[in-house]
């Protein structure tokens, strides 16, 4: 079902019954927005279905939203903390309001998911500069944390900053043979000039960390309450 209401059904699928595939082709440029599917199996044992959505931009001179995500060593040890980065952008725009979260695959076989914010609370640097982080302290055994982000932007929501802002530390001030020199009010670091983007999704590795030192036994006490 396409964002129009549009309905492709069985007929619409080009069928090989060597490949056990059906192929649905969508002629000229797909409709913006969310598309729905649903799959019902007609067979009396289950079946195991795998989906694979293959497209490109319309527009080869609008870039695509990129995610860009990293953590801060490859290496360390409890009780410090990992921070995960992820910087979303639409070309060479910071893509802002976004839900963007990290899976962790933790030493121990569990998985943990944690909201990235670009909210300026450490240790994100600057709000809104589309960069989002969060430290993570949970961890569970020693040996190999991987990471994986997830971005959703959805539509009306999610926004295109019109500018990169700086990253240079804002000083209020400083003192001058003995008196102190205000510098000018610091710009705010929202820009009423966005541009709102439509919902999309995105998936990013965000690397691995080997942890140690990671207490085996008891409970892991919290040292970041």
């Amino acid at each position: 079902l396409d964002p129009r209401g549009k309905i492709y059904d069985d007929t619409s699928f080009d069928i090989d019954n060597t490949l056990h595939t059906g192929r649905l082709g969508i002629p000229g440029t797909a409709e913006t927005g969310l598309w729905r599917y649903s799959i019902k199996n007609t067979a009396a044992a289950v079946q195991v279905l795998s989906i694979t959505v293959m497209s490109r931009a319309a527009d080869a001179g609008v870039p695509p939203v990129t995610v860009n995500a990293h953590i801060n060593q490859g290496t360390s040890a409890w009780p410090n903390p990992l921070v995960i980065f992820a910087e979303v952008s639409h070309g060479f725009l910071p893509v802002i309001d976004a839900k963007v979260s990290a899976t962790v695959e933790r030493a121990d076989g569990t998985s943990i998911i944690v909201d990235l914010l670009d909210n300026g609370a450490d240790p994100d640097a600057v709000e809104n500069d589309g960069i989002y982080s969060r430290y993570f302290v949970n961890f569970g055994g020693n040996g190999r944390y991987s990471f994986k982000i997830n971005v959703q932007g959805k539509d009306g929501v999610t926004r295109l900053s019109a500018r990169r802002h700086g990253r240079a530390l804002y000083i209020p001030g400083y003192v001058q043979n003995g008196n102190i020199q205000q510098n000018p009010s610091r710009p705010p670091s929202v820009d009423d000039n966005t541009q709102k983007l439509g919902s999309f999704q995105r998936v990013k590795s965000g690397g691995t960390c080997f942890v140690s030192q990671v207490p085996t036994t008891g409970t892991i006490p919290d040292m970041f309450p």
